[in-house]
């Protein structure tokens, strides 16, 4: 049965409209182009029409249902493209009355070719004159534009895209079909689900290039069984390879749930949320998650949400830098803009952090167009697509302060929620004690109850970021004397440290009142520290310094 979820059957569907609404010129643009003629070949002779070919190897070729696969087809050996790009001038002068059916004449990478007046006289004539002979030629070029001429703007363009899950899915069972290694794999369904989502936005060739490598190391390596992990460690390699292509974006390591403190709220709505992606649940009527915004006292952890957000939803984590994203040149940034968000619609599934997104666009509403209008312009091209976007992309962007940006940013639509991170609890203070001990080889339980309760009661007000500073302190301090690391070690580090919430108090208490008021907390335990300075008290031998 014909899967009419392939991104080539949509691109088929796609092209076929283009050439019946009487386009002369189509520019087919593709990450793959060799994939994309091979799919052309099928769309056009299944079409019953009729397909001629030219690239500089082979020159000009003719192809039919016989032979559409049949890559051993030979060519007439003309080679030059000027002079093949003059063939369809034929039909316009009534040569080929012989032809029945619809007349295509493909053009493989004919781009470095077509700098000259007479192919761009060439162009003008087609445009105008080719719809009525029923004849249409194809450019088919790497994702690039084409060289400038005056008949760019009457040439119409469509993307041949990468592969999408479901036919990554097909390649991979392909692949283990065809290795000599296929009693070794041990996978299940979830695993090469998960396997294909990593690798989304890869070409196809390059999809089954690293899974098979990730099979010849694994199988030289001696291992008994060729697993998930082996072969996402080899996909991500060649999946960042693809991004950093682009200078915004950067393949970031996710970060397990299990090591974030407290969130409770956020955790369980990630938890909801990261089972909206499936078509069972877009025939349910749901609507894939678009993201969130994370925003609260700087070094509450919000870049570490994001990394567990990844891991939850399984798949690969990206950062954009939007810091990066203003250039000096007129119009580069708007171009960078758009190359980037293109990008991410080919990475498929993700998760995209922005990080301190007030930083770059913060002040866009007093601007008054000091930059000419550069930074709207930008704005307006990322709105759009977070309204628009058909992509499963999950954007979390964090801002310590969110007062300064423009409102049309926040409103629902765009993102789902806004969720605000806080100083942390005392139950959340003592989980992040624990998760950071545990990451340097100790367990808090080896301290007495007393001890811990002085410790998460000297930590009061402090942010995780600088309780994750204190520990390193007393570990060195610790070592440093020759001892064994003790609660009295990290107790004097929190001391050596000045807490945001002290020094930047004003700006602090500013930005929780916007919050309480505006944003979902992540957490919603309550505060325990002043009942332990109580029960402290009571007892009457201890003193919280």
């Amino acid at each position: 049965m014909e899967n009419t979820n392939h991104s080539e059957n949509k691109f088929s569907e796609d092209f076929l409209l283009l050439s019946d609404s009487g386009a002369g010129i189509i520019h087919v643009r593709a990450k793959e182009v060799l994939r994309a003629v091979s799919c052309l070949r099928k769309t056009i002779i299944l079409d019953k029409s009729e397909y001629r070919e030219w690239d500089i190897v082979n020159g000009n070729r003719t192809f039919t249902i016989d032979t559409i696969s049949d890559e051993s087809v030979a060519g007439d050996g003309n080679i030059d493209f000027t002079n093949s790009f003059q063939i369809p001038l034929s039909a316009i002068r009534g040569q080929l009355q012989s032809i029945k059916n619809t007349l295509y004449f493909v053009y493989v990478n004919p781009h470095p070719f077509m700098e000259s007046p007479y192919i761009n006289q060439l162009l003008l004539i087609y445009n105008e004159c080719l719809p009525s002979c029923r004849t249409c030629v194809v450019l088919v070029t790497p994702d690039i534009s084409l060289p400038e001429s005056e008949a760019n703007d009457s040439i119409l363009s469509i993307t041949f895209l990468t592969p999408n899950i479901e036919e990554l899915h097909e390649i991979f069972i392909k692949a283990i079909n065809y290795s000599r290694y296929k009693e070794t794999f041990d996978l299940l369904k979830q695993d090469i689900k998960k396997i294909c989502n990593f690798g989304a936005g890869m070409t196809a060739l390059q999809f089954e290039t690293y899974v098979s490598l990730a099979t010849v190391k694994s199988s030289s390596n001696k291992k008994e069984k060729i697993t998930t992990d082996s072969i996402i460690t080899e996909v991500q390699k060649g999946k960042t390879e693809i991004v950093n292509s682009n200078d915004l974006l950067e393949l970031y390591p996710t970060e397990d749930i299990s090591n974030i403190g407290g969130c409770n709220n956020l955790k369980n709505w990630i938890k909801k949320r990261s089972i909206c992606f499936s078509q069972d649940a877009e025939k349910f009527g749901i609507e894939k998650p678009k993201g969130i915004i994370l925003t609260g006292i700087p070094g509450t952890g919000k870049s570490s949400i994001a990394k567990a957000v990844a891991s939850v939803f399984n798949v690969p984590l990206i950062k954009m830098d939007f810091g990066k994203m203003f250039s000096s040149l007129v119009g580069s940034s708007e171009e960078r803009i758009r190359t980037a968000l293109s990008m991410l619609e080919r990475l498929g599934r993700i998760v995209c952090l922005i990080e301190e997104i007030d930083k770059a666009l913060g002040g866009i509403i007093n601007s008054h167009g000091g930059d000419s209008g550069v930074s709207q312009r930008v704005l307006g091209t990322f709105l759009t697509w977070l309204q628009d976007t058909r992509t499963p992309a999950f954007i979390v962007a964090t801002a310590n302060s969110i007062e300064g940006l423009p409102p049309e940013l926040l409103r629902r639509g765009r993102f789902d929620a806004i969720f605000a991170t806080d100083l942390p609890t005392y139950d959340e203070r003592r989980e992040i004690f624990d998760i950071h001990l545990r990451k340097r080889g100790r367990n808090i339980l080896i301290f007495s109850e007393d001890e811990i309760d002085r410790l998460i009661a000297a930590s009061n007000n402090y942010v995780p970021a600088e309780i994750e500073s204190a520990i390193k302190d007393a570990l060195i301090n610790a070592y440093s004397d020759g001892k064994q690391l003790s609660v009295q070690y990290m107790i004097s580090a929190l001391k050596e440290i000045i807490p945001l919430s002290k020094s930047f108090a004003p700006q602090l208490e500013k930005i929780t009142e916007w919050t309480k008021i505006n944003a979902i907390p992540v957490s919603s335990a309550k505060e325990k520290s002043i009942f332990i300075k109580d029960r402290i008290r009571i007892r009457g031998n201890e003193r919280i310094q």
